[in-house]
């Protein structure tokens, strides 16, 4: 006689479940770093998949980068690391893994994409709709210019949406900050108004506009 699912083993099978899929993306992941192998296009039984060259086959590192933040999607893994590295000139994707037989997603589909923006390493992982990014975690994007600013605002914005005061999110619900070093150093004069000016002054923007900034800061030129 069977004995009806409760709400109680209801959860715990679920969360053994994830618990599962948790550990076997963990050991496949580190594999990749262990076998030096491993190269961008081919699957984890080396099958080409890219009809590479051996001149051109990309190793990923020998050795694991201290910290790397690690984004967990649900298919999108491979777009979101197209998407980025299309928007930060010194990017690149470093390799591809897939999953095998047995796996909680089907054999042969993208399990994580390795990759770099401006030297900052990333993975992103394919690895269910269990989880949402939210705005608890952001990218902060250090822009000088406002042809700078203006870039990334525009190309990570597309499809998805404007915040406040420098914060967006992208159209895969990542949030990034876009903002200029001078902030920083106008909110951190000794001259409590200059700072109070430029505080409000960045309150009314979504994007940061960096001459309304100067404007703030320098409207009371002379204050002590």
């Amino acid at each position: 006689m069977k004995t009806a699912p409760t709400e109680g083993n209801i959860h715990t099978h679920k969360g053994s479940e994830l618990c599962t899929r948790r550990r076997y993306i963990q050991q496949l992941v580190i594999s990749l770093y262990l076998t030096p192998s491993r190269h961008h296009g081919s699957d984890f039984c080396g099958r080409d998949r890219t009809n590479f060259h051996p001149s051109l086959n990309f190793h990923l590192p020998l050795a694991m980068p201290k910290i790397q933040p690690f984004l967990w999607f649900d298919t999108q893994a491979e777009d979101a690391a197209k998407f980025y590295t299309s928007i930060f000139k010194n990017a690149k994707i470093n390799s591809t893994s897939y999953y095998g037989e047995g796996a909680p997603k089907p054999a042969g589909s993208v399990m994580t994409v390795s990759f770099e923006l401006d030297g900052q390493h990333f993975i992103a992982l394919n690895g269910g709709s269990n989880f949402k990014f939210n705005e608890s975690v952001s990218f902060l994007i250090s822009a000088e210019t406002q042809d700078e600013i203006d870039h990334f605002w525009d190309k990570l914005t597309e499809g998805g949406e404007e915040s406040m005061c420098g914060w967006l999110k992208d159209k895969f619900g990542v949030s990034w900050q876009v903002v200029p070093p001078l902030l920083g150093k106008y909110l951190s004069d000794s001259n409590s108004s200059v700072r109070a000016r430029v505080m409000q002054a960045m309150y009314g923007m979504k994007k940061i506009i960096i001459a309304d900034l100067e404007a703030a800061y320098n409207s009371g030129a002379g204050e002590k």
